[in-house]
């Protein structure tokens, strides 16, 4: 009987951990990569520097750049107005450039975890112009649209389309509260202990 339901646990393990795995995983941001802000008001806010684009589909010479949502990943969301305002607030006094930019130089940015193409950004310059910043986007792709499948001619027409719109090309913030990130979920964690229990238990049932 002992040894049955040492054979259950076994299966019910494997079984339990091909669907924790079957489910998608939404990962999180590294501390590296976005900033942490506290705001006068007591509240922190993690704010990352998405891209260099405010629009989901931006024609480059290398091709199409495609912008993912905020919500892509745990947490993080699109601001909310007094977010975009206090976002301003800080561009307009210096201090947001000097946020995202390293001692030696470099910068803070989550560029990889929301961009096709896009991987680092040039400069800061723009996170002094209050109006060069956003976080909604200016144009979103049709549903069902396959940019593959578009003709050059269409193409053409569609990136001119999109680059003549106001702010398809400003700098991209999203936010989180520090509340919101991600912790491991308390089920999951259940499934790999019973995974390991099981696991000690085959191995003490075959010797």
């Amino acid at each position: 009987m002992i040894k049955l339901i040492i054979k259950l646990s076994i299966v019910c393990s494997f079984i339990f951990s091909s669907i924790s795995y079957a489910t998608p995983i939404m990962t999180d941001l590294t501390g590296d990569s976005y900033v942490t802000y506290e705001h006068e008001n007591g509240v922190k806010y993690d704010i990352a520097w998405a891209s260099e684009v405010n629009s989901e589909r931006y024609y480059l010479d290398s091709g199409v750049n495609t912008l993912y949502r905020a919500d892509t990943h745990v947490g993080w969301d699109f601001a909310t107005d007094f977010e975009l305002d206090l976002l301003q607030a800080l561009a307009l006094s210096g201090e947001l450039s000097s946020m995202f930019t390293r001692l030696d130089g470099s910068y803070i940015h989550a560029f990889d975890y929301w961009n096709d193409l896009y991987s680092v950004p040039d400069n800061t310059d723009e996170f002094n112009i209050s109006l060069s910043l956003a976080s909604e986007w200016a144009w979103t792709a049709p549903l069902n649209e396959d940019i593959d499948d578009l003709s050059d001619i269409q193409k053409f027409t569609q990136a001119m389309e999109i680059l003549q719109l106001t702010g398809t090309s400003y700098d991209t913030f999203y936010f989180r509260t520090p509340s919101a990130r991600p912790v491991p979920e308390p089920s999951s964690l259940l499934i790999f202990a019973v995974a390991l229990i099981a696991l000690a238990s085959r191995k003490k049932l075959f010797n």
